[in-house]
């Protein structure tokens, strides 16, 4: 059985977690724009290759194996 502090612990390090994260991502500019590129030819990548956007789909659950859309995003 947890120990009720441990519970207690959990929401605590969560917000502190968040205050040190709130001040930003701690990347400089070349970084985020090497990671903005990063982001825009995986984007291609997947708008030109629709079977893996499909195979991406079915794997989280969103579409079933016959490329319906599963009972909950309907």
């Amino acid at each position: 059985m947890e120990s009720p502090n441990k519970k207690r612990d959990r929401p605590a390090k969560k917000i502190m977690d968040n205050e040190r994260n709130a001040g930003g991502s701690g990347m400089s500019e070349d970084q985020v724009e090497k990671y903005l590129e990063r982001l825009k030819k995986r984007q291609r990548a997947l708008v030109n290759n629709p079977k893996k956007v499909t195979e991406i789909l079915i794997s989280s659950g969103i579409y079933n194996e016959e490329g319906e859309l599963t009972e909950n995003y309907r």
